[in-house]
């Protein structure tokens, strides 16, 4: 992705702990700044002034590249469609890399980005295993084929409602991380847009927020790269496409 640079002084509030060298985005009147954190690293909350370059990218600023709804922009077809609606959080933690976000959707260090991908993927591939084996060997069924109650059926469940609660948690938080580094306002439910989003429309928001920060008509979709995009030359998965 071609890039023009400006520099700039800028002040930024930590959003969590950043080691020094770290590069941290952020939106100032519509206008996204780089800026290197400096000797020392910083702690959350802890403000500092750096030399920022503005970073003029392809993600369109101020509003959403397309609506919520437009989920078949690219084609019923699409990767990123498709697994947005059969493994929402897979999708969610490709947006996540692209957006330099941990596995729990704050700013992360540059190999805990690295590894955002690998945790959510490893963490929804356990938690289907498991739930399968309870499934299929532990938990038991009545005439009806409704589950008996039993230690085994209460323990899926607790572990399921675990899962579904992190990832709206992870969906929440990217999805707000977007809005705030492109400077997108909330229009709906009057200031709860990404609660509601996350939480009733989970494969279009994941889907919206995977086109938003890639152009998939330049760099095409992938299920199983930690980025979602095709790998290209000299190509590193913690600088964002986004």
């Amino acid at each position: 992705m071609s890039r023009r640079e400006l520099l700039q002084m800028v002040t930024v509030e930590a959003p969590a702990d950043l080691p020094e060298g770290y590069k941290i985005e952020v939106t100032q009147q519509s206008v996204v700044y780089a800026v290197e954190v400096p000797k020392g690293g910083v702690v959350k909350g802890q403000s500092f002034t750096g030399v920022g370059s503005v970073v003029i990218s392809e993600v369109p600023m101020g509003e959403w590249r397309d609506d919520l709804f437009d989920c078949c922009a690219l084609g019923p077809c699409h990767p990123s469609l498709l697994c947005s609606f059969f493994c929402a959080p897979i999708v969610t933690s490709q947006v996540m890399t692209r957006m330099k976000l941990n596995w729990f959707g704050n700013a992360g260090s540059k190999e805990e980005v690295k590894q955002t991908f690998n945790f959510v993927c490893g963490l929804t591939i356990v938690y289907t295993i498991i739930s399968k084996i309870l499934d299929l060997f532990l938990i038991t069924y009545d005439n009806y084929g409704l589950p008996n109650p039993s230690a085994w059926l209460a323990t899926k469940n607790i572990i399921g409602v675990v899962f579904f609660v992190y990832s709206i948690v992870i969906i929440l938080r990217t999805r707000s991380a977007i809005r705030r580094k492109y400077d997108i306002p909330e229009r709906h439910c009057g200031g709860c847009e990404d609660c509601c989003c996350s939480l009733w429309c989970i494969p279009c928001t994941v889907a919206q927020m995977a086109r938003h920060t890639s152009d998939y008509n330049k760099r095409k979709a992938k299920i199983f790269t930690k980025d979602g995009l095709e790998e290209v030359s000299n190509d590193d998965t913690y600088i964002s496409m986004a």
